[in-house]
């Protein structure tokens, strides 16, 4: 009787999995529910793909919810990285600028040497255009532009930035612009 509780579990997974990738995150978010909260061994993955279907199904506070719940359960796990930028996603879906902005510059301090860290540097950028921070937000994508000059984000950030300058009358000086 054990040995087919157990082998319900990869079943679960693999159908929820199924699920997720035909964007049918209802019964996706069904199946991952139930492995996440066993022992299983991919009770991990079913926990990040439980917040990533709730996240695509637009229920951004549930989501946030998992990926807290992910990160508390394994702080050491596969997507512990991930998962911070797809909760500040969701706060930033939720308008929740300033916790996502949180969220952001933790993942900087505590992730400086992740290859996501200039994604998670432009949406600090965004955040705190949402917010006003004009100034914080041309110094970002500065430092994007400068330090990331290879990332996705480059161009888009050195357009912000003189965008921002100019329609904001900002008399950015970064101290590294002066040395080029």
């Amino acid at each position: 009787m054990l040995s087919h509780f157990h082998s319900i579990f990869p079943k679960f997974y693999i159908s929820g999995h199924n699920y997720y990738k035909s964007e049918n995150y209802l019964r996706a978010d069904s199946c991952f529910s139930r492995v996440s909260e066993s022992s299983y061994i991919l009770a991990d993955y079913a926990l990040y793909y439980l917040a990533k279907s709730n996240h695509e199904m637009g229920d951004y506070s549930s989501a946030i919810k998992y990926y807290y719940e992910y990160k508390n359960k394994y702080p050491d796990g596969y997507w512990k990285e991930k998962i911070e930028l797809e909760k500040a996603n969701c706060f930033h879906k939720l308008g929740e600028f300033l916790k996502m902005e949180e969220v952001l510059r933790d993942f900087i301090r505590n992730f400086s040497s992740s290859g996501l860290i200039s994604d998670a540097m432009f949406q600090l950028s965004l955040s705190l255009e949402e917010q006003k921070k004009w100034e914080d937000a041309a110094e970002n994508y500065y430092q994007i532009w400068l330090n990331h000059p290879l990332s996705e984000w480059a161009n888009k950030a050195k357009e912000k930035f003189t965008k921002i300058i100019e329609i904001h009358h900002l008399e950015l000086k970064p101290p590294n612009l002066v040395l080029l």
